[in-house]
């Protein structure tokens, strides 16, 4: 397990968006398309971790639950009302269970209040980019925005685009995060007090 897939994703994007003939609106795919790999990578993380495999980096955790493989970890998390296991919404309860307290890779992501809080904003931005519903730009605007100070009503790719005090990007500091912490799953031991 690796990632390099989503390392690939940013490092594509970030071509597309440093040439000068894109439309403004391409950063919204942009950030869809990188946030969506690196929830893949949290998906694919948690379940090479809990059947007990290693990351590219070596980093195993002992678990407290050992599962089989793939099939014996979804027929214990799969509903009995649904067969799609959603696993970023239950990624940080099930990890309590799942890998011990010392070596829960997830904890040391979930638990940093830095990372917690930006994921749910990046949700919150990804979810109004797929639905564009008004119930997601309420959201965007009351969690996203307004937690910055920002009190027009602006698009998603205006807000990306907007330089934060440090003069960058709030995409940029955004993809900083998610490639950090993708580094940090791959090896989370250095950041386990």
């Amino acid at each position: 397990m690796d990632n390099q897939e989503l390392i690939n994703e940013i490092e594509n994007w970030q071509t597309i968006l440093s040439s000068n003939h894109f439309n403004a609106q391409i950063i919204e795919l942009a950030f869809f398309k990188i946030f969506v790999k690196f929830e893949k990578l949290l998906t694919t993380s948690f379940i090479h971790y809990a059947i007990g495999k290693r990351s590219i980096l070596n980093f195993k955790p002992k678990r407290k639950l050992g599962f089989k493989n793939i099939k014996h970890l979804e027929n214990i998390l799969t509903s009995p009302y649904s067969t799609f296991i959603d696993y970023p919404k239950i990624l940080v309860k099930k990890a309590e269970n799942i890998f011990d307290d010392n070596q829960n890779p997830f904890d040391v992501l979930f638990s940093d209040a830095k990372f917690a809080d930006n994921y749910r904003k990046m949700q919150i931005i990804r979810n109004h980019i797929a639905h564009e519903s008004p119930e997601s730009f309420v959201k965007f605007y009351n969690k996203v925005l307004n937690s910055y100070g920002i009190r027009e009503q602006i698009s998603v790719s205006d807000f990306l685009n907007k330089p934060m005090k440090n003069g960058n990007s709030y995409y940029s500091f955004y993809i900083t995060i998610i490639r950090d912490y993708s580094k940090i799953l791959l090896d989370p031991m250095p950041y386990i007090s």
